[in-house]
């Protein structure tokens, strides 16, 4: 076993692992989403945003990694009923429920 860091990752394996479950139309919509919005936001929360939490256990942890596994749980939720009732959203709606999703994550 050879064991890498989520912080030497990045969050980039972690959505294309969460992506390879979907169903495909849908990862096509959500993956430009992801590489249209992530990396920016990310970004300017790191320069632009003070952390409320700081110092021990905080450090150790990729807030990265933490926020983009929230927005994956957030966008599980709000796609559930379109998944349960099989239906395939448009690019634009799935656009719409991403933007929910991301404000909540990372704002």
């Amino acid at each position: 076993i050879i064991y890498v860091s989520e912080t030497e990752l990045g969050w980039v394996p972690l959505v294309d692992s969460w992506l390879d479950t979907r169903r495909k139309a849908e990862a096509e919509m959500l993956r430009l989403c992801f590489d249209k919005y992530v990396d920016g936001l990310l970004q300017v929360m790191r320069l632009s945003c003070k952390p409320v939490m700081t110092g021990s256990p905080w450090d150790h942890v990729s807030r990265d990694f933490c926020q983009v596994t929230t927005l994956i749980t957030l966008l599980e939720a709000c796609l559930e009923p379109s998944d349960k009732a099989g239906e395939t959203l448009s690019e634009h709606h799935y656009e719409r429920l991403f933007l929910y999703c991301v404000t909540w994550a990372l704002g």
